[in-house]
């Protein structure tokens, strides 16, 4: 068979000029096809990223993302250093109220009493936030005070680091407090063992 572009003068012997033609147009057309798929060929590989490039840019988000992290974490902590947790709030207690009876140790840029999510129903206890951490050391102070015929329970707010807490990865370490059973992973586990009538499994604890 003739490659693309070469004439194989046995195959025209015997042609018209019309069907001569017809080959020539076919030979033409088939020319235009290969190029064309050619040129589609070399602009896909134009479009395709390099592996390099896409490196670099990668490695750069990822240290944008820890910087950003690390930035958040900082923010996180300098709002925990300016705020106190309240506890024994009654629970008619408003946080105008609140501000109120910390209103002498500086000043505040918000208390907020928490409440239920799903019923808004009051938790009895609430944050106080100073625009300073000097604030944040004199609320200390009203520790036991009265408000509201109640003795309030005034501490440092914990530290909340963001993801603290949230296990990473499969681990194998021990399970939580609280949770049973962390490593199971469910499935079928076989036939149960069957002991001879009379024999107890756990008779060697008694």
């Amino acid at each position: 068979m003739a490659e693309i572009g070469e004439f194989d003068g046995d195959d025209l012997e015997g042609l018209s000029a019309e069907e001569m033609q017809k080959q020539i147009e076919d030979l033409e057309a088939a020319i235009a096809n290969a190029e064309d798929e050619t040129a589609k060929s070399e602009a896909i590989q134009q479009q395709e990223p390099d592996m390099e490039t896409m490196n670099r840019e990668l490695e750069r988000i990822d240290q944008e993302i820890e910087r950003l992290a690390h930035e958040a974490e900082e923010d996180v902590g300098n709002v925990d250093g300016k705020s106190v947790y309240v506890g024994n709030v009654d629970y008619g207690s408003s946080a105008e109220e609140l501000q109120r009876h910390f209103s002498s140790c500086g000043p505040i840029e918000r208390a907020t009493i928490q409440v239920n999510k799903l019923s808004g129903t009051p938790m009895g206890y609430a944050y106080v936030q100073f625009k300073s951490e000097v604030g944040a050391s004199r609320a200390l102070e009203l520790n036991d005070s009265l408000f509201r015929g109640r003795q309030l329970k005034v501490s440092p707010k914990r530290v909340n680091v963001p993801n603290m807490g949230k296990g990473k990865g499969k681990g194998k370490g021990k399970a939580g407090k609280g949770s049973w059973n962390s490593g199971y992973k469910g499935g079928y586990k076989g036939r149960p063992r069957r002991y001879s009538k009379g024999y107890h499994p756990y008779s060697s604890w008694w």
